[in-house]
């Protein structure tokens, strides 16, 4: 057992680190933050008080439409939101020997203030009897560390037992992840003109950095919106105005202590992308973007 849990930790470990997901559009990756904390206190889900027993967990299986498994929201114990797909299963340890696991399918911890950036991620993770489980740390814990629910026996199969200051939700009634947001499209009929800039790119800045632009023009050419890292899906705010030419902007990305500047081009033929120059302080470096759908 000490190896099984020393495997399920460097697994963890592997997997856990900030997560890029920026472009994801699998339905278990649209279950954002505030859509955790809306659904936990609505009529589709039921607080659990002790455990989620073996009974509980088949009961909800499927309650995602979305996805097999069940579905659980969790407040950790250091008060991050989180989602996981557990389902029961079994492994196999000889050829006549095998023993209940919990499959964790799937985990997210999402990060506070953030809408879409996660603090640790990871899949395919098999939970054993007496396994402690913290998602502030995206991993199997020792007994002197604190952890958000343990795995314990329950008849021939296993349970969840909640842990001190964490708290788990389950789903009684179905429910759906929120479609794709599709990005505005142009209508490449009309005039060229700064609405042309609204929508959704992937951004490729000097290859370095990466992430996803959302912008929004208005009729008098003020551009706003943001950029979603492919580091850590963090969300920067976005600020800027169509220039002259109108198929030039300027537009300005805030970090928490300094401003990335872009000029920018758009292709004027079918708005399919943007190219241009960025600078962060006195580095002025080559970018492009390119139009997505979603």
């Amino acid at each position: 057992m000490g190896n099984s849990r020393l495997g399920v930790g460097l697994l963890l470990l592997a997997g856990a680190s900030f997560a890029n997901q920026a472009n994801s559009q699998e339905p278990f990756d649209r279950l954002t933050r505030p859509l955790l904390m809306k659904w936990a206190p609505g009529e589709n889900f039921t607080p659990i008080k002790d455990e989620v027993s073996a009974k509980q967990i088949a009961t909800a299986e499927g309650l995602f439409k979305d996805h097999t498994g069940t579905l659980l929201i969790v407040r950790s114990s250091q008060g991050r939101w989180a989602r996981l797909l557990i389902q029961p299963a079994r492994q196999k340890l000889d050829n006549d020997k095998s023993v209940p696991i919990l499959l964790l399918e799937k985990f997210a911890t999402c990060m506070d203030g953030e809408e879409r950036a996660l603090v640790k991620s990871g899949k395919e993770v098999r939970l054993f009897d007496g396994f402690r489980f913290s998602l502030d740390l995206g991993q199997v814990v020792p007994a002197d560390l604190p952890a958000d629910f343990v795995v314990a026996a329950d008849g021939a199969a296993l349970k969840i037992r909640k842990e001190k200051d964490a708290s788990i939700w389950l789903p009684i009634k179905e429910v759906t992840a929120p479609k794709p947001v599709k990005a505005p499209a142009i209508d490449t009929s009309k005039p060229f003109g700064p609405h042309w800039f609204t929508g959704h790119f992937q951004l490729y800045d000097d290859g370095r950095r990466s992430g996803r632009l959302e912008i929004e023009a208005d009729k008098d050419g003020n551009l706003s919106g943001a950029l979603f890292s492919d580091k850590d899906n963090k969300r920067y705010e976005l600020f800027g105005k169509v220039g002259s030419p109108n198929h030039t902007a300027q537009f300005t990305v805030r970090f928490p202590r300094t401003e990335q500047f872009f000029q920018a081009t758009l292709f004027t033929g079918d708005g399919s992308a943007l190219t241009g120059t960025s600078r962060f302080g006195e580095r002025e470096t080559g970018f492009y973007a390119k139009r997505i759908d979603e």
